[in-house]
């Protein structure tokens, strides 16, 4: 009776599992459908705000299907990923595309990366570096049951389950028998031909574009489901200590030895940082553009570095006495401080290069990023320093996030527009630059271009005009920012005509 018993018991626990993963790799399966379809290399506006839902409604269902609470957090997730999604209908500068298609997968990346610990304000760094090693086992093992539930005897199988396998079985079965007879049938007849024809007219390749991104988004999107929905395919993080360590000593020397560095710097340039105009125009040796770009790329990677060093640093401190631990704080405080005055003269610099020359795009969007790693290290010593390292990795993407939404806010294609055509009175307009900004542009332009005489105006117009329609043949979706774009150059070109 107890062995009966227990048979029950595992049996229903296989036939329990089957049912979740065959949920599971189902709605996989036409989630990756959805994107497939939807997703392109070009795509804008509605896609992915669509794709997005239909992935928001999959998950919830299946939280629904397997009976587990939606968390705050989760939900927060969700409607994070709702919101950047909207921002590809408003948007259409190719910088902005990118960086919200990152904001996604950083997204997406804290959602995996949360189950190592359940909560998503306390994700260690190891878990975070971890996330795609496990996000690739987990493509095997969704692959691997995939596979597994074709063979699986139909004693674990429920009878729907059953007419379902057998019902996708027997298609695969069937289809190359149809394809015989079929092509026998077309050949029999011209009127069953043509109905044929017609019926199955499509574009190969892009047939197979479509399957082959299926095959590539399947084993993605189950993995992630895996992850989110059964915990158990993860384990969770536990923190384990580790020989690989340096003595504090050895630490402070090191940032010691690095705050000199950036302090000899900092002296040597000290006139430099307040110099300006002047200092250019008395030297004489130099000229904006030389002083602006000499090692300007070499303090943006200078940030870049300095960061990681300091969270190695500081990982690599484990169980020293309290005083070490306070002079190692101070120690990189000193050099945060350090960091952002040199951040300062670069930023300084950059500012006297614009001045001069006109905004660009990479001009515009490395002073943006020289800012948020200035936020990087300031929630470096929010969280790292105040001994809340498991908060760094949540306060470091909900930073990028809010960036990412600021620049879509003010529309940087059009302050670029903007600044360059208000300063005009120290610098001639370069049109051919402003032809290459985004149609988010286009409304500033046109609201600036009275600065610009007849001729000008004109021929900016025609050439904006021009480009719009390329992007429209290209464009099949809806998108505000080209819609917005073609009623400015209709009101602009209208208004040509009249000068003529």
């Amino acid at each position: 009776m107890i062995n009966d018993t227990k048979t029950l018991t595992i049996h229903s626990e296989i036939e329990n599992k089957q049912s979740k993963h065959s949920w599971l790799l189902v709605v996989s399966f036409l989630f990756s459908i959805i994107a497939a379809h939807f997703i392109t290399i070009n795509s804008l506006g509605l896609n992915f705000i669509l794709v997005c839902i239909s992935g928001i409604s999959a998950l919830i269902f299946l939280k629904k299907k397997f009976k587990q609470e939606i968390t705050t957090n989760e939900y927060l997730l969700m409607i994070s990923a709702i919101t950047i999604s909207l921002l590809f209908i408003i948007r259409q500068s190719e910088v902005l595309y990118w960086l919200n298609v990152f904001a996604i997968f950083m997204i997406i990346w804290i959602a995996f990366a949360q189950r190592y610990t359940g909560s998503i304000n306390n994700i260690p760094m190891i878990a975070w570096l971890l996330t795609p090693f496990r996000l690739i086992h987990l493509c095997f093992i969704s692959a691997s049951q995939s596979i597994s539930i074709g063979f699986t005897p139909a004693s674990f199988l429920t009878d729907k389950q059953q007419y379902i396998r057998s019902i996708i079985l027997g298609i695969l079965w069937t289809l190359p028998i149809l394809l015989i007879l079929g092509s026998l049938l077309v050949s029999s007849d011209s009127r069953f031909e043509h109905f044929a024809i017609n019926l199955f007219s499509f574009e190969f390749l892009k047939l197979f574009n479509e399957i082959l991104l299926i095959i590539i988004y399947f084993p993605l999107v189950s993995a992630f489901f895996y992850a989110t929905l059964l915990g158990s395919a993860l384990k969770t993080h536990q923190r384990k200590k580790t020989s690989l360590s340096l003595e504090g000593v050895q630490i402070l020397t090191i940032l010691t030895l690095i705050n000199l560095l950036f302090l000899s710097y900092i002296v040597i340039q000290f006139s430099n940082f307040f110099g300006g105009d002047q200092l250019i125009l008395e030297t004489g040796r130099q000229t904006y553009s030389s002083y602006a770009r000499r090692g300007f790329w070499e303090l943006i990677t200078l940030a870049i570095i300095v960061l990681p060093l300091l969270l190695i640093a500081h990982w690599l401190q484990r169980n020293e006495q309290k005083s070490l631990q306070i002079w190692f704080n101070r120690a990189s405080i000193l050099l945060i401080f350090c960091l952002v005055t040199i951040e300062a003269s670069a930023i300084h610099r950059m500012y006297l290069y614009v001045k001069i020359y006109n905004l660009t795009e990479l001009r515009f969007y490395s002073s943006i990023f020289m800012f948020y790693m200035m936020g990087g290290l300031i929630v470096f010593c929010l969280t790292v320093l105040k001994k809340k390292r498991g908060q760094f990795i949540a306060a470091i993407v909900i930073q990028t996030i809010l960036v990412i939404l600021f620049l879509n806010i003010i529309n940087s294609d059009a302050q670029i527009s903007q600044y360059n055509i208000s300063r005009n009175q120290y610098r001639s307009i370069d049109i051919n630059y402003l032809k290459k900004l985004s149609t988010d542009a286009y409304p500033t332009i046109y609201s600036l271009n009275k600065s610009l005489d007849a001729r000008s105006s004109c021929a900016l117009q025609r050439r904006l005009e021009s480009k719009l329609q390329k992007l429209q043949a290209n464009t099949p979706q809806w998108n505000w920012s080209i819609h917005q774009a073609h009623q400015v150059i209709q009101l602009w070109k209208k208004q040509c005509v009249k000068r003529k």
